[in-house]
């Protein structure tokens, strides 16, 4: 996995600033073979890093944002998208800014993404 070059509190202030619902792609796995979306130790694995990316993440952002108004292990309405496999999400002011890995299904790649939604703390 590639890491994004903005820090992680500075991406999430830069996010927070534009007002508006919008995220960054952090990392991506794809599986672009027939073989490698088949493979379970492999989707395992990568599901196993990429939460504990999220959790890494989550540390270094609640150092700026304080404990994680929830945090979870299933698919959530919290964060935009779906099949997310690990997630954190804080409030701050009107905003929810979120962490999560997601991953929607097999053929697919497994992606980690920092983010907003405006104006939905509830």
């Amino acid at each position: 996995m590639r890491p994004h070059t903005t820090s992680p509190t500075k991406l999430a202030a830069k996010l927070l600033k534009a007002g508006r619902t919008g995220a960054e792609l952090l990392q991506v796995r794809d599986f672009k073979t027939d073989e490698a979306q088949h493979d379970d130790d492999l989707h395992a694995r990568v599901c196993a890093e990429f939460s504990a990316e999220v959790d890494r993440l989550k540390e270094e952002l609640s150092k700026k944002y304080g404990k994680p108004w929830r945090t979870g292990s299933k698919d959530t309405r919290l964060v935009p998208g779906g099949g997310v496999v690990r997630y954190a999400v804080w409030r701050v002011g009107k905003m929810r800014l979120h962490v999560s890995a997601a991953r929607e299904d097999r053929e697919v790649p497994f992606l980690l993404t920092l983010g907003v939604v405006a104006g939905d703390v509830a």
